[in-house]
C-alpha cells in the first residue's frame, strides 16, 4: 500500500498494547500473525527461493516458537509501515515485526519495544 499520513488519523486515540488476553488469543488461533515489511534488508526480504528470510522473521519465529511450541506457527502480513499500524489497530496481525522508526504520530497509537 500507499504510505499517508491520512490512515494513521483512522486509528483509535489509545495506544495497542499486547495484553494477556492478546496471547491468549494467540494461542487459542494456533499461530502468530504478524506485520513485517515488504522489502527491508536485512529484516524482512524475499531470498533466491522467493522465501521469506531476516532478521525480524527470526524473532517472529522465535516467538511462534516460545508460545505456540511450533517456530513455524507464524505468518507473515508484508506490507508498508503506515498500513503495518492500522493492520494492528484493525486487529488483523497480532504485533509489528518491522525496524520502524518511532515518530510522535505512531507512538500516539502504539507502544513501541
Amino acid at each position: 500500500g500507499e504510505w499517508s499520513y491520512q490512515k494513521l488519523s483512522q486509528l483509535p486515540p489509545e495506544p495497542i498494547t499486547l495484553t494477556p488476553s492478546h496471547l491468549e488469543n494467540i494461542i487459542k488461533r494456533g499461530r502468530l500473525v504478524a506485520a513485517v515489511h515488504q522489502d527491508f534488508w536485512p529484516f524482512s526480504s524475499l531470498d533466491s527461493n522467493n522465501q521469506r528470510v531476516g532478521f525480524d522473521l527470526d524473532l517472529l519465529h522465535e516467538f511462534a516458537r516460545r508460545w505456540l511450541g511450533d517456530p513455524n506457527a507464524v505468518e507473515f502480513i508484508p506490507d508498508e509501515p503506515a498500513a503495518h499500524i492500522a493492520r494492528l489497530a484493525s486487529g488483523e496481525v497480532d504485533l509489528i515485526a518491522a525496524a520502524l522508526v518511532e515518530q510522535r504520530e505512531w507512538a500516539e497509537q502504539i507502544d513501541f519495544s
